[in-house]
């Protein structure tokens, strides 16, 4: 091989390399844009209860004692926290537990009170913003809604966003041995 040939060979390997590396570049660059317009958000189904010490309501998304005897004295706010990780604002329209497709299946949070932004329904979320909602007072889900232990957002542009917690699995975990509780203690009728 002469010089010349392999200063051919040389810039065609280089030409190659670089069209390919620029060929990955622009697929990637096209997965992130396609990833930056979708809706993403974060939804943790979390109990309330309110601290006398701290004369506030805490939230827990673990199952820690003091949670847990709220929860059984029903002193308790069922609530949803939702952060927006989307590189847009997002409008939350609907908020609840259980299967949001099955209508007939799932509780609505009406009216959720918003624990950051009084008295804002329906919440509108800036890019990497987050809140609370939560029912107004200590109600338990009916037990046969939670097959599935979630909770749900919808978007108002429809996007449905599930989530589930500890605490919240536990919180169902007790509810079902309440229930299995009062069945066995129901005198039958027959």
């Amino acid at each position: 091989m002469t010089g010349i040939e392999i200063a051919t060979l040389i810039t065609a390997i280089v030409g190659a390399g670089t069209g390919i590396a620029a060929l990955t570049l622009s697929f990637a660059n096209t997965w992130i844009q396609f990833s930056n317009n979708r809706v993403k958000l974060k939804v943790v189904p979390e109990i309330a209860y309110e601290d006398e010490e701290k004369g506030r309501w805490v939230l827990s998304a673990i199952p820690f004692p003091k949670t847990m005897n709220a929860a059984k004295q029903k002193q308790h706010r069922l609530g949803v926290q939702v952060t927006n990780l989307s590189s847009f604002a997002v409008t939350i329209r609907s908020v609840g537990f259980g299967k949001f497709k099955l209508l007939k299946d799932c509780i609505r949070l009406i009216h959720p009170v918003a624990l950051q932004r009084k008295n804002c329904w329906p919440l509108k979320l800036e890019s990497r913003e987050s809140d609370w909602l939560m029912f107004n007072t200590g109600v338990d889900i009916p037990i046969d809604l939670l097959d599935k232990h979630s909770a749900y957002v919808v978007t108002e542009c429809g996007h449905v966003v599930y989530g589930t917690s500890r605490v919240f699995n536990a919180y169902v975990e007790e509810l079902k041995k309440e229930k299995k509780v009062r069945t066995k203690n129901v005198p039958d009728t027959a």
